[in-house]
């Protein structure tokens, strides 16, 4: 028999046990189903309920606990068929794509192991048949070439020889090619996956996983794990594994909730919201930086988004943006500055009961300072509201008999004097006198003076008595006045934090950043101490860095390494999504030479189509726009957003405008600026409007390179004239001219 045909057959063999596996599941979870329907139909006929003594209730309490339980019981099961039938039927299309023939140290029989999506075990679920990607035993195939190879357990480090490597392309259940090869994948699979069209969504690449990559995946050891990617090098798409790979590893300890991918905009979460269901996982926990801050405003708070943040830089030659907040020893500074708090300059606002003041400021500053400097601020606050709800009582007491009081008596609706009625009565004694008149009253005026109070207790337990924004003020040497930059946000609010105290999060256990170059160790620094059980997973690439801060070399990515955390850094140079001609084009907008190696996937030079005028250009544009067919994707991407939307009314019947809500593609024909087609690809792009006025800075040729770099197969530049100033440094062998 040849090799295909054994291969063949065994891959008729898997298909069966699937199909067994299949049938058996859908009969098991149609009869759990039928359970569950009937236990929920019956569930008060099966439960005793008797409240006539103490014993009876605890009774009572028991038996519906008991049926509740079963219930519960039962629907988990049925989850965990159904979840298992998905896996199976997607296991169906392609049971595996790679297998390796192990020879274990000391032994000699030699073992095949297939790698799938997930693991499969035969009839009797004695012996894999296909071993889940993630397995300790599968990370041979990726880290390895035949030879010598071993592999990590919780126990033990086997070692052995790898006699050989294959890998399989089977769709819809079809085995359509097979090679053996010495690489983690081989370039004849990977030149036709990245040679297809772009799509809405991003997709799984277990079956191409590189060794690099694979260490980003599986690493377990870093507090912070820090990847500096190249563009198109798959970091974001490793991040993705990574959590497929943590959560089949800890799948007995936390789950996808325990998660947190902070990503650049709401279109990038809809991009990579298909990978984990591809796996069979459920989607981690997803949102943006800009979001989770906006929803710790105060209320009336105003708060400048990033992408704001970015067009109010591009429209000034001057650098607006006060640098000293992204400083590398911000958080230093900050840090010295909240600990000389403790000895002066603590603010607090007067707290009104009533329009009247109940608390003033000094008052609590007073009582702040009271306490030893020793003790820290957050628990001096703390302290000093239990203190003042404490004292909410006497307020109360001194309130019930106010004339205010009296007035909104006569507000109040029937059905709260006929409550106050009944509890008067279940309190009644028949042996003593009882004027149950002035105690109704009594119960009544309680219940207004408490609802005016209820709002001043909630936010003396939240600390709003501590003014935060003047604190701010006083450091930053600026008027917020409930506006907050972008750059503001996490000084701001790990302040707030030091002061106030944090908000729960001991859940997030693991929290991934992508575009973490726009991240400045200050966001770091409030991020680690907002979720201080996480570990961090922190991506990006320096050369894409388009914040006027990051741009000025004070990214994450670069920082000095913290002593006090464990840091471990991966870097990423090898790009995959574009062709090599577009990387070579596309690196000469930098200023040196970046750590990246394109994939030699061969393609059309870049072509800058040059204009007699802005309305020949627009013209052309609304031409190709017009024009576009098939299922890939055209991105007319412009420095400004203000240009965008010009370029968008122009052509509003076959493009899509982006802006930084949008969170879905509608359309082939995508129009946005460059900065927010940051971490998503096209298959072609249009740098619209490239001249020596609109690209002059640095942070401007950051920006050309992140725009340039989101093609996948084509890139045109449209221009008018000859920008000269921008072309200077490219060699002209890596492009092509076309005039009109």
């Amino acid at each position: 028999m040849s090799e295909k045909a054994y291969e063949q057959q065994r891959l008729q063999e898997v298909l069966q046990t699937i199909d067994e596996k299949v049938a058996a599941r859908i009969e098991g979870a149609g009869m759990t189903k039928e359970e569950v329907i009937e236990l929920r139909r019956t569930f008060w006929d099966d439960v005793t309920i008797n409240l006539d003594e103490p014993d009876d209730v605890i009774e009572t309490e028991a038996s519906i606990r008991q049926q509740a339980e079963l219930l519960s019981q039962q629907e988990r099961f049925h989850q965990v068929l159904t979840k298992q039938l998905a896996t199976y039927e997607r296991m169906k299309d392609s049971p595996y794509f790679g297998k390796l023939n192990f020879v274990e140290d000391g032994e000699r029989a030699e073992e095949e192991i297939y790698i799938g999506l997930s693991s499969l075990q035969d009839r009797d679920d004695d012996d894999f048949l296909v071993y889940d990607w993630r397995a300790p035993i599968s990370s041979m195939y990726y880290d390895y070439a035949p030879g010598e190879a071993r592999y990590e357990t919780d126990d033990e480090v086997v070692t052995g020889q790898m006699k050989r490597k294959r890998q399989f392309i089977i769709r819809q259940g079809e085995l359509s090619g097979m090679f053996d090869t010495g690489l983690t994948i081989g370039d004849q699979l990977l030149q036709h996956l990245l040679s297809q069209a772009s799509s809405n969504e991003m997709k799984s690449i277990v079956t191409t996983i590189q060794k690099e990559q694979n260490a980003i995946i599986r690493n377990e050891r870093a507090r912070m794990l820090i990847v500096q990617g190249a563009a198109g090098s798959g970091k974001t798409s490793a991040a993705m594994q990574r959590v497929a790979y943590l959560l089949y590893t800890y799948r007995n300890t936390f789950d996808s909730g325990n998660m947190l991918l902070l990503s650049p905009n709401p279109l990038f979460n809809q991009y990579v919201s298909g990978v984990l269901p591809e796996l069979g996982e459920e989607n981690l926990k997803q949102t943006t930086f800009q979001h989770h801050i906006s929803r710790r405003l105060p209320e009336g708070w105003m708060l400048e988004s990033p992408y704001g943040q970015i067009e109010r830089q591009l429209a000034s030659e001057q650098l607006e943006e006060d640098l000293s907040l992204s400083d590398q020893d911000l958080p230093v500074r900050l840090d010295r500055y909240i600990d000389r708090l403790k000895e002066d300059g603590m603010t607090f606002y007067s707290i009104m009961y009533r329009n009247q003041v109940w608390k003033s400021a000094e008052e609590l500053a007073r009582r702040f300072y009271d306490f030893d400097e020793t003790i820290s601020i957050e628990n001096r606050i703390e302290i000093m509201s239990g203190e003042l709800v404490a004292g909410l009582q006497q307020l109360e007491k001194k309130q019930l008999h106010e004339d205010w009081v009296t007035d909104a008596m006569e507000d109040q609706p029937r059905e709260l004097y006929a409550l106050a009625s009944r509890k008067v009565m279940q309190k009644q004694d028949e042996k003593e006198t009882y004027n149950s008149h002035v105690q109704e009253d009594r119960l009544v005026r309680k219940y207004v003076v408490r609802q005016t109070i209820k709002p001043l207790k909630a936010q003396i337990e939240k600390h709003e008595f501590v003014d935060v924004e003047q604190l701010y003020e006083n450091f930053t040497n600026r008027i917020v006045n409930q506006h907050l930059r972008f750059e503001d946000a996490a000084p701001f609010f790990y302040l707030n934090d030091q002061v106030k105290g944090r908000p729960d999060t001991a859940d997030i256990r693991f929290l991934f950043i992508d575009e973490a170059q726009d991240y400045t160790s200050m966001h770091i620094r409030y991020l680690e101490n907002l979720f201080p059980r996480a570990r961090f997973t922190l991506l990006g690439d320096v050369e894409q860095a388009v914040h006027q801060h990051t741009a000025e070399g004070q990214s994450i990515l670069t920082l000095a390494d913290d002593e006090d955390r464990h840091v471990e850094r991966i870097t990423l140079k090898q790009s995959y999504r574009s062709t090599a001609r577009i990387m070579n084009f596309a690196k000469e907008m930098l200023p040196k030479d970046p750590e990246m190696i394109p994939f030699q996937r061969e393609g059309d030079l870049p072509v800058i189509r040059s204009f007699a005028s802005n309305e020949v250009m627009q013209q052309a544009m609304l031409d190709k726009a017009s024009g576009w067919q098939g299922d890939g994707k055209l991105a007319i991407l412009t420095k400004t957003m203000a240009e965008a939307n010009i370029l968008a009314h122009a052509c509003h019947e076959y493009a899509q405008l982006i802006t930084e809500t949008t969170d879905r593609f509608k359309k082939q024909v995508l129009i946005a600026p460059s900065y927010l087609a940051k971490g998503i690809e096209f298959d072609e792009v249009i740098m619209y409007g490239v001249d020596d006025e609109t690209y002059q800075t640095k942070n401007d040729y950051h920006l050309l390179y992140t725009g340039c770099t989101r093609a996948m197969h084509q890139l045109e530049w449209f221009v008018v004239g000859q920008p000269e100033q921008v072309l200077q440094s490219i060699d002209t062998d890596l492009y092509k001219w076309i005039d009109g």
